[in-house]
């Protein structure tokens, strides 16, 4: 049994959260990152990258820099943490130990004083699927093994009752309820403003969805 892999666990101490910690093989030493998720979505979570010196399932990992992130994953400068009254440790010590049973001891102290423990699970994320593939190889071959295992005339999502009222279609409303809409009685809108970077959109679009399994496909 070797460390590399993914974990994953509840972590306890003076934070409480979730903690995933990835780990790859790399020839004689392991590299990954760790990142926990505070339970106080007020509380930032952290990250930490790493790399061992050694293969051995049990390591010691010393004065590893910390970073912040908020609850969307963007970076948290340490003025932004203290502007909310948040004292963030610059490093931690962090302890690894594969159990007999594959289970991942994790032990940790920071620069402030804080502390926490976990003990991991390894995820099935590097196991192989369970699924079995379809032998479908183009797109021909997709629409014809969809069209014959829809149930003719179903309905991949239950029609709401029509409305084709530009003030209704200029709200957000059409697009959350998922409605269908005759072809040619959707009034057109305006896309909204791309992102930059975005593929360039059409200056308008019609909501043309259809009723009916054996034309969604075409």
């Amino acid at each position: 049994m070797l460390l590399g892999g993914q974990w994953i666990a509840r972590c306890q101490g003076s934070n409480e959260g979730i903690l995933v910690l990835d780990v790859d093989e790399i020839d004689d030493h392991f590299e990954g990152v760790a990142f926990a998720r505070d339970d106080k979505i007020e509380m930032p979570s952290t990250a930490v990258s790493f790399s061992t010196t050694s293969g051995l399932t049990s390591q010691k990992l010393d004065s590893l820099p910390l970073r912040a992130f908020d609850y969307f994953g963007r970076p948290l400068s340490v003025a932004q943490l203290e502007s909310h009254g948040i004292q963030f440790p610059t490093h931690c010590n962090v302890e690894l130990k594969l159990t007999q049973s594959d289970e991942l001891n994790i032990a940790w102290t920071t620069s402030i004083g804080g502390w926490g423990n976990a003990t991991a699970k390894r995820s099935s994320a590097g196991d192989e699927s369970a699924l079995q593939p379809l032998n479908i190889s183009n797109w021909n071959e997709f629409k014809n093994f969809v069209t014959k295992n829809l149930e003719r005339n179903s309905k991949i999502i239950t029609p709401l009752p029509q409305r084709t009222d530009e003030a209704y279609f200029r709200s957000k409303r059409p697009i959350a309820e998922f409605g269908f809409y005759k072809s040619g009685s959707t009034p057109t809108m305006r896309s909204p403003q791309r992102a930059p970077g975005l593929c360039r959109l059409s200056d308008t679009m019609e909501l043309q969805i259809a009723m009916h399994s054996n034309t969604v496909i075409r």
